[in-house]
């Protein structure tokens, strides 16, 4: 169930009178204390039955940020991590001095809930309530509100807050979500296809890179792919109502079933949107939803199979290769990395530099990595596989990693600490001079 069905149990539960006291139609409290930090989150067992149309709740307002998570009680969940929009902060600071935190007694304390065997805890609700203020007068301390424990889910006062606190959210949650700007960070689905289910993943990484993969038909293919690639694939859904259709699910639901399609969204914001259907079903999918697979695959399929797909030009050529420092002393600490990525004209050679909060990139010609393999060769670097040193008498020294994989299936993999293999110092400026040279030669002089 989502937000909207969150707020409609909310809306009957008040005009039951369980949570009268809270509406939100009643005005603000005059001299109402502004929040700084809320936090409430409640987990409900198996075998109790929620007062909401959900699971599970977690809301955050922590600085200039919300964070919002509500799972339903068929695990769907809608999600929000984000700036907090214009005046919530202060109406919410007018809710929560509207509400009555007294006659939340419970036999079981926060530190009792925690020892709850896991076993039971499908019994109980396990809930936690953190509130901090602005300080009303310079100098002052802030006041704080800190409830924790579990009970049977029948608390009416506990119930009535976490129910104003679901509808204030869900309220909003649509509205955070169309105005805070949005990149995938993942998504994947599952199309039938003549050669059976096909399944495709992309994902955006941590280090900026972006990666695609598909298996099916038992024929597995992945690579990183040019950047901007996951922005092409949402730009591929606009004009798609993919909000609307979170939580979908086709009745009499086979997942085995050769006609199971699925889509997951991942956001930086936390929001995802999570899709699970049929294609030959009357109903069996949200409409536009296969059409937007066959888009979001083609565009795989294309980046994937440019140039005839993720593979050497030369069977003995370098795969990939890492080598960088790092240690406690001040300054920026060099690491490069060459690696294979997918071009709309098929696979090249990366060459990356990071050095401190700076990054630079640029293609390896096949000439230019020819002559990098010839290098490594001239350097005996082949020489340095499987050392592994360390000088544990030092306590602020450097640390070093080098790895490097060829297509044929040669690796070379060398790491220590305050101790190197022969020859190290004058191989690494070799070894950084060149690849420096590449760089600068595309635009990228070293950092001072």
């Amino acid at each position: 169930m989502g937000p909207s069905g969150i707020i409609r149990r909310c809306v009957r539960l008040a005009l039951l009178g369980i949570a009268a006291p809270l509406l939100l139609s009643v005005p603000p409290a005059a001299g109402a204390e502004t929040l700084r930090y809320l936090q409430y989150w409640s987990s409900y067992g198996d075998k109790i039955t929620p007062p909401g149309d959900y699971k599970d709740l977690s809301f955050t307002l922590s600085g200039g940020n919300v964070s919002v998570s509500m799972a339903g009680k068929d695990d769907v969940r809608s999600n929000f991590t984000g700036p907090a929009p214009r005046g919530l902060r202060e109406d919410l600071s007018a809710l929560v001095a509207r509400m009555d935190l007294s006659g939340w007694d419970t036999p079981i304390s926060e530190k009792a809930s925690d020892s709850i065997p896991y076993e039971k805890r499908d019994r109980y609700c396990r809930w936690n309530m953190v509130l901090v203020f602005e300080p009303g007068e310079k100098g002052k301390s802030s006041r704080e509100v800190r409830l924790a424990g579990a009970d049977h889910g029948v608390n009416k006062g506990r119930v009535a807050v976490e129910n104003a606190l679901a509808e204030f959210f869900a309220s909003r949650l649509a509205q955070m979500q169309a105005s805070v700007p949005r990149k995938i960070g993942n998504v994947s689905w599952q199309v039938p296809s003549p050669n059976g289910m096909m399944y495709y993943h992309a994902s955006r990484h941590d280090n900026g890179r972006e990666e695609v993969s598909r298996h099916g038909g038992g024929k597995k293919r992945g690579a990183y792919v040019q950047p901007g690639f996951l922005d092409s694939l949402q730009k591929e859904m606009r004009g798609f109502p993919v909000d609307s259709w979170h939580g979908f699910k086709a009745p009499e639901l086979d997942s085995n079933a050769p006609s199971y399609m699925y889509l997951l969204l991942e956001y930086d914001t936390s929001q995802n949107v999570w899709v699970r259907g049929h294609a030959e079903a009357e109903g069996g999918l949200p409409a536009g939803m296969a059409e937007l697979a066959a888009r979001l695959s083609a565009l795989c399929d294309k980046i994937l199979d440019a140039g005839g797909g993720p593979v050497p030009a030369r069977r003995d050529a370098l795969k990939s290769f890492s080598f960088g420092e790092s240690g406690m002393r001040m300054g920026r600490w060099p690491g490069y990395e060459i690696y294979q990525r997918m071009e709309e004209n098929g696979p090249a050679m990366v060459l990356e530099r990071e050095m401190g909060q700076e990054k630079d990139a640029c293609l390896m010609q096949d000439g230019e990595l020819k002559m990098f393999e010839a290098l490594l060769g001239e350097l005996g670097i082949a020489k340095w596989n499987g050392f592994s040193g360390s000088d544990s008498r030092v306590l602020d020294g450097t640390t070093f990693g080098l790895y490097v994989h060829y297509w044929d299936g040669r690796s070379i993999s060398a790491h220590g600490y305050m101790r190197f293999p022969g020859g190290y110092r004058d191989s690494m400026r070799r070894i950084y001079g060149f690849l420096d040279g590449v760089l600068a030669k595309n635009g990228f002089p070293r950092p001072r």
